[in-house]
């Protein structure tokens, strides 16, 4: 059964459709002081909706050298911003996501696996089915659980897809 959710209020401030629990984690797959920037991220982002029911945007803006922030209007003509640092793992590159608005202690990561090609945008949210019952208690732990399931399809949703466009 399809359900609507909203990802740690609204991650990238749009609405997706999801069949599992997203991962969220105290900590994220590296430290941010270490990560590239990913020039390539930076800009407006429209969301396709292959349903036409909503259109959404997300600007990505580098935050400091190592930091990008992704800002969203949301329908309630608030805004949603996000913490965002790009981790590698063996090719493959993840956002770790934190949402802002809330209190540093209420903050958990999310992370977001994305692709760029022909200026289209494809992030892919991670599940926590692969994790349960696991004890995760570093970065590093997490990240080699990740590494070691890149081409597990339970890694994600069936639905967890989502492809924007550059504006």
């Amino acid at each position: 059964m399809k359900k609507k959710v909203l990802l740690s209020g609204m991650i990238l401030a749009i609405s997706i459709f999801l069949c599992g629990c997203p991962l969220e984690s105290e900590f994220p797959l590296s430290i941010p002081e270490t990560a590239q920037l990913d020039r390539d991220l930076i800009g407006n982002w429209k969301f396709i909706n292959p349903e036409k029911e909503e259109v959404a945007t997300i600007t990505i803006s580098p935050f400091n050298d190592h930091e990008l922030i992704i800002i969203s209007p949301e329908e309630n003509k608030n805004i949603s911003a996000y913490r965002a640092f790009v981790t590698c793992l063996n090719g493959e590159k993840f956002l770790n996501v934190q949402e802002i608005e809330k209190s540093e202690d209420n903050r958990h990561w999310l992370f977001v696996n994305y692709s760029i090609r022909d200026n289209r945008l494809t992030l892919r949210i991670l599940e926590d089915t692969l994790m349960k019952n696991k004890k995760i208690d570093t970065p590093q732990a997490l990240s080699r659980i990740i590494e070691k399931n890149l081409k597990n399809k339970d890694l994600y949703s069936e639905n967890s897809e989502m492809l924007f466009e550059r504006l």
